[in-house]
């Protein structure tokens, strides 16, 4: 069945109710109300497995208040950790919803976020300026399904759908984890054209100041909604009442790159897309 943006709004629709559902059906046991401090390393800024041909790597710490309603507050800054060139070069604020049923089988949240970006960045997710979006996660026996739906908000609106596998694997008390997990991504490249535009092309970018100082103008042949990523994952977790540790290895998979003319139409290019292996490492404590 073809999948339409009507099909995925509706589908975010659903997502959204069923993470606002009755009391009845939500954990009821009180909860405390909680701050909560995560510093983390991303070794590349690598979305829907799409990168800058630099390698982009950021520390990204960050600071949250959990209500014991499940409601939050999140704010965070990515800082650029390349020699020479360090600088702050986003942040984002989020405000959301954590929900879980009360056998714990079903999980999910509803976020909206809204991103800020230097000018100077060359992170594909800069041309990204917020979004809303909402998950469930569901224990079905030894396997969990993981579904997303996502619209965020560029140049034009895009619509992003996900899907995933995983089976944890507990030790101990339960505290300690190693969670398999296979994700595809797909949706609309509206970010990735401004990106093209705005950035991978831009005068402003130090490489091109001296022999281009010009801008280009790039025209891309546009594409409809399509995979854009395979996804797996091995995250380690330990996670404490009050404090918690993470290592995220991920290998991506991109597919279905653009078209695109930098010489106004006159011949076109087939983007070279490659696989990424990267990690994010990192750590939080309550209080």
């Amino acid at each position: 069945m073809l999948l339409t943006k009507t099909t995925l709004l509706s589908f975010l629709i659903l997502l959204i109710t069923l993470s606002s559902k009755g009391q009845s059906d939500i954990n009821s046991e009180q909860k405390k109300s909680y701050f909560k401090f995560s510093i983390s390393y991303l070794s590349n800024a690598v979305y829907y497995g799409r990168k800058d041909s630099f390698t982009l790597p950021y520390i990204i710490p960050s600071l949250s208040y959990h209500d014991k309603s499940g409601l939050y507050l999140e704010g965070s800054l990515s800082y650029f950790a390349s020699s020479g060139q360090s600088q702050v070069d986003a942040g984002s604020i989020t405000a959301g919803y954590d929900f879980t049923s009360v056998n714990e089988k079903i999980s999910g949240s509803v976020y909206a976020s809204k991103y800020f970006t230097s000018s100077s960045s060359y992170s594909v997710h800069g041309e990204v300026k917020g979004g809303i979006g909402s998950s469930l996660y569901y224990k079905a026996g030894p396997v969990s399904i993981n579904g997303g739906a996502d619209v965020s908000f560029s140049t034009k609106t895009d619509i992003g759908l996900n899907l995933g596998l995983s089976h944890a694997f507990e030790f101990g008390d339960g505290s300690f984890a190693i969670t398999p997990s296979a994700l595809v991504n797909t949706g609309t490249q509206n970010f990735y054209q401004g990106y093209f535009t705005n950035r991978k092309y831009s005068a402003k970018r130090k490489r091109r100041q001296t022999t281009n100082p010009n801008a280009i103008k790039v025209i891309i042949v546009e594409k409809n909604f399509s995979v854009l990523d395979y996804e797996l994952s091995l995250p380690v977790n330990y996670d404490n009442a009050k404090w918690g540790l993470s290592f995220i290895p991920t290998y991506s998979v991109p597919v279905n790159g653009f078209k695109y003319s930098i010489n106004n139409g006159l011949t076109y290019r087939t983007e070279t897309l490659s696989n990424t292996f990267y990690f994010e490492v990192g750590g939080y404590i309550k209080f």
